[in-house]
């Protein structure tokens, strides 16, 4: 299954519309109502120009991803 989403980030710009970011999800049902396989791709110069014009900044118990 391929499924379409919406990153919606808080607050709205001057116009009213949000700070949406698109992805993609690439999902494989694995049967019993389980899923054996889910990827998601979101172009992430998108994702950081997004960030960056809502002015978002990560909450101070924020982690990062490790390496």
């Amino acid at each position: 299954m391929v499924n379409r989403f919406l990153n919606r980030l808080p607050g709205r710009r001057a116009d009213g519309t949000y700070y949406d970011v698109p992805g993609v999800s690439i999902i494989e049902y694995a049967g019993n109502g389980k899923f054996s396989f889910e990827e998601d791709v979101i172009n992430m110069v998108h994702l950081y120009e997004v960030l960056t014009e809502s002015g978002w900044v990560p909450g101070p118990d924020m982690k990062m991803p490790q390496k």
